[in-house]
């Protein structure tokens, strides 16, 4: 069947059943028919089964290869035609590097009400605004000086009062608070991420990834690690940081990999089971470590929604 086609989760399910039934003793195989077993009875008349599958079973005409299978899923018409790994990673750094460049909107004063009797409403109506606006311009001239000495306490502080007053940031302070999220210590590293992830710059999120995988794989999981991933739960960052997230399980990284199948976890829906056992179907890889097949195992199980008793 055509990736153009509609195919529901359902029928995907049964696909890979047959697929892994006609497989022989290949490893985890009856784990992953317990699973698809699991997800067909309890889903099979629920609407959610009937959606379209995002990620249906891949014909095999691709190269064996982790970056293919994640960006052939993921990039749709954008990688159709790939042939070999290279052409994977080409096309895929495109969608990783890909920054928002847009620039900051006009500033707005903040909506503020005060109960003064003394003063009428009209007078405060017309000169309040002008005075958060004024003081507005001067933390942001001040943000920018401060980005050109590159002293990170200063940077975090300036970043801070202009975020009391307007929740878009220069692109060159959220560059800032990139390398600050991704190099310092824990307290700065934590304080960065929360500026990066509160702010309403839409690159602050791709910025945020890049640290949280800096900092993966440089020193691994710490609080900073662990702040950016607490505030990609949130409503308004977990469509856009699940989406990270799959493509970082094409890294060459092993522990960027592993800490994303984490975040998957919780990021990931019912509909990223056939993503996952896409990546179980390929052949050992050569930067694979011993510990991964179990965890993607788990975190299908997770995803289906099962306990293993019920699996």
């Amino acid at each position: 069947m055509s990736r153009t086609a509609t195919l529901s989760l359902q029928d995907d399910w049964r696909q890979r059943r047959e697929k892994l039934l006609a497989s022989g003793d290949q490893q985890f195989q009856k784990s992953q028919i317990r699973i698809l077993d699991f997800m067909l009875r309890r889903y099979g008349d629920q609407l959610a089964a009937q959606r379209p599958a995002r990620f249906p079973m891949l014909a095999p005409v691709y190269l064996n290869r982790r970056a293919i299978v994640v960006h052939q899923h993921l990039g749709g018409s954008q990688f159709a035609g790939i042939k070999t790994e290279g052409e994977a990673r080409t096309r895929a750094s495109k969608l990783l590097a890909r920054m928002a460049n847009s620039t900051p909107r006009e500033a707005k004063p903040a909506a503020v009400t005060i109960v003064v009797k003394t003063v009428k409403r009209s007078l405060l109506e017309d000169i309040l605004p002008s005075i958060f606006l004024f003081t507005e311009r001067r933390l942001k001239f001040k943000l920018a000086r401060v980005t050109k000495v590159k002293d990170p306490e200063r940077i975090l502080a300036a970043a801070e009062n202009v975020m009391a007053f307007e929740k878009k940031l220069p692109e060159t302070a959220v560059a800032y608070l990139h390398e600050i999220a991704a190099q310092r210590g824990e307290p700065d590293a934590m304080r960065a991420a929360n500026l990066l992830l509160k702010c309403e710059n839409h690159s602050a999120l791709d910025y945020s990834v890049l640290a949280w995988r800096e900092r993966v794989g440089r020193i691994g999981v710490d609080a900073g690690v662990e702040r950016f991933e607490q505030l990609w739960l949130s409503a308004e960052h977990c469509e856009r940081a699940a989406e990270k997230m799959r493509e970082e399980l094409a890294s060459e990284n092993s522990d960027v990999r592993r800490r994303a199948m984490k975040c998957m976890r919780q990021l990931g829906t019912l509909q990223d089971a056939g993503l996952f056992m896409d990546l179980m179907a390929l052949p050992m890889q050569s930067d694979e470590l011993d510990t991964e097949r179990p965890e993607l195992l788990a975190t299908v199980r997770l995803l289906s929604g099962g306990t293993e008793a019920e699996i």
